[in-house]
């Protein structure tokens, strides 16, 4: 394998933050000097933040009403004996592990579509640490559920230490007439004419049969590339693969969710700077034909200044994508909602600049800081409305906040600043629908979220701050409950679907790794504590746009170790990819359930 040196990527990390940092110190001053003080409930230290969360969160009471079934179709296999951190012994696709301990890599269905009766799954392994990796966290950890090397894993060298976990992610097909499955591809480096190493597949999308898988590759920002694998599903043949870019030139860099509207595929695509959203242009007839002189033709039909990252068909007549904030000089607005021009079939090239953007995490959180590391989670339009909900990383939203101060006051932070910014930038998931998007009036609501939130205060003469409970910039209360759907731990809203006239809601959920110590947090009294209870991903049914939302499933559809509902797809059945990390969790017959991603099947 290639020596994936580490020196470059750290310094890609380090202009990344410091570009980042620059924007939100530069653009600060002129957004507190010129705010109203709006903030009524001074707080001085983080008992007082704790005693905010607990005083919402102490008295959760759930229920779950399920009215589905769920069948496991396939699971990640074991394929890694541990011996230890570190350890000579441990072997990749192993076939023993006498004195060892077997180890499922596989942790996520990053990417699920389906044609006719067969489903493609796209894969991705160790996704925590390979994220946290990046994060420049690469101190082992060890729990009783999971495992990261890191730097210790046999795999360094030829890979740098934060990609010591990395295992070749794999592409399967799943029938569902015959009830049989098998692996398409494993994606090693080299392989298949050459492939560069890829992190994962992240999004997956077909048209009239021909299926296309979005994996993100390399090893940096410096050399990260989308590169798309390409299928002819009826056949299983596969079509060919190509790293994608702009007909400008540009690199696509990344990639999420795909979409199929009135036939068309549409992609997301990140690029240095913002993102763009292509169509493919392909003749499918052709292709199956043999003919493959079209198979990679797609035109840019949006232009963004932020990452896109899930896209959805806004009423009958749009597209609409949610983003993330990230390589981009929009930062200070967090994630945003871009609303297309309204189109009769299709959107072409010229619609490309004509997107507008109709809503950003800045106009509900009050903190700007916070705001900044809030993405826009999974978007569906069901009942007149189109539904939203938040996603948020804590430890980055942490991590920024006292960077960003740490600058601007002096001393900043101490031992219970810290604490206090952990309380303060920490943000159960909110969802919202909105209608009339497209108008100069639209009608926004803020269906589970909060009233108000802690919020930062800023004095640029005494160059001191302090922590406030602040309403919403939106100025409303939750329609019907409170963020993170009465669970702390719940931070982002990964997935949505309409499925039999009724919205599907999925999350992801951190109490078990919290209770497990997987994180690497202070030790710090938790408003609502990790229980056993809460464990596992949630999903959430709507009947109707102005129903209460009802439990589905509280416990990570029948594996509590199931961290997050990662893909949601409707069509004869109800479909979902999750997301499991907890990899040393493979002993069958103790009373843990099984480690490693599932795809689900849930109908009446």
């Amino acid at each position: 394998m290639k020596d994936y040196g580490a020196s470059s990527r750290k310094g890609v990390i380090m202009r990344e933050r410091k570009g980042l940092l620059k924007i939100v110190l530069g653009s600060m001053f002129m957004v507190i000097l010129g705010e109203a003080v709006w903030a009524q409930q001074p707080v001085s230290v983080s008992s007082e933040l704790y005693a905010f969360w607990s005083s919402l969160f102490y008295n959760c009471r759930r229920t779950e009403a399920p009215t589905l079934h769920a069948t496991l179709l396939l699971k990640a296999p074991i394929d890694e004996c541990l011996y230890g951190v570190g350890s000579p012994l441990n072997r990749y696709l192993a076939e023993t592990c006498e004195g060892g301990r077997w180890k499922r890599n596989g942790g996520q269905v990053w990417a699920l579509t389906k044609w006719q009766e067969k489903l493609w799954v796209g894969t991705r392994e160790n996704p925590i640490c390979t994220t946290m990796g990046f994060s420049n966290q690469t101190t082992p950890i060890f729990t009783p559920f999971a495992v990261c090397e890191f730097g210790r894993s046999y795999w360094v060298p030829p890979l740098p230490d934060y990609l010591g976990d990395w295992r070749p992610p794999s592409i399967y097909v799943y029938n569902t007439r015959t009830a049989t499955s098998r692996r398409v591809a494993f994606l090693e480096p080299g392989s298949m004419g050459g492939l560069p190493l890829i992190q994962g597949v992240r999004g997956a999308g077909v048209a009239d049969g021909i299926v296309f898988l979005a994996a993100l590759s390399g090893t940096s920002s410096d050399n990260a590339s989308l590169v798309l694998l390409a299928y002819n599903s009826e056949t299983e043949e596969f079509l060919g693969w190509r790293p994608m870019e702009g007909p400008d030139g540009v690199r696509y860099k990344n990639t999420r969710k795909w979409l199929n509207h009135n036939g068309h595929l549409y992609g997301t695509a990140w690029v240095e700077g913002g993102g763009r959203i292509i169509r493919w242009a392909g003749d499918a007839a052709a292709i199956k034909r043999g003919d493959l002189a079209s198979l990679w033709n797609f035109e840019e039909v949006g232009r963004l200044s932020q990452a896109p990252a899930n896209i959805a068909v806004y009423d009958g007549k749009r597209l609409v994508v949610g983003t993330r904030p990230r390589d981009t000089t929009q930062v200070l607005r967090g994630g945003e909602l871009w609303l297309s021009p309204e189109f009769f079939d299709h959107l072409t090239a010229e619609d490309a600049d004509k997107w507008q953007v109709v809503w950003s995490a800045s106009r509900y959180d009050p903190d700007l800081v916070t705001a900044v590391a809030t993405a826009v989670g999974d978007l569906v339009f069901f009942d007149g409305y189109l539904w939203w909900g938040t996603e948020m990383e804590v430890e980055q939203a942490w991590g920024l906040h006292k960077t960003v101060y740490g600058k601007l006051i002096p001393g900043y932070p101490s031992a219970d600043d810290e604490l206090a910014a952990l309380y303060g930038t920490w943000r159960p998931t909110s969802v919202f629908r909105g209608k009339n998007l497209e108008t100069a009036a639209p009608e926004i609501d803020l269906v589970y979220g909060f009233s108000r939130l802690p919020a930062f205060q800023y004095d640029s003469a005494t160059r001191q701050g302090r922590w406030v409970i602040a309403p919403n910039r939106m100025s409303k209360e939750p329609l019907h409950g409170l963020g993170g759907f009465c669970n702390w731990y719940q931070l982002q809203t990964y997935s949505m679907a309409v499925f039999q006239n009724k919205l599907y809601v999925g999350t992801a959920e951190n109490s078990q790794r919290m209770a497990s110590g997987f994180f690497s947090f202070p030790d710090f009294a938790k408003p609502q504590e990790p229980t056993r209870g809460l464990w596992g991903a949630e999903l959430w049914r709507f009947e109707n746009a102005h129903a209460l939302g009802v439990a589905e499933n509280l416990g990570g559809i029948g594996n509590y170790l199931n961290a997050a509902v990662r893909n949601l797809l409707a069509d004869d059945a109800l479909y979902i990819g999750t997301g499991n990390t907890s990899n040393l969790a493979t002993i069958a017959d103790d009373d843990v359930p099984e480690g490693g991603w599932e795809l689900l099947q849930l109908s009446p």
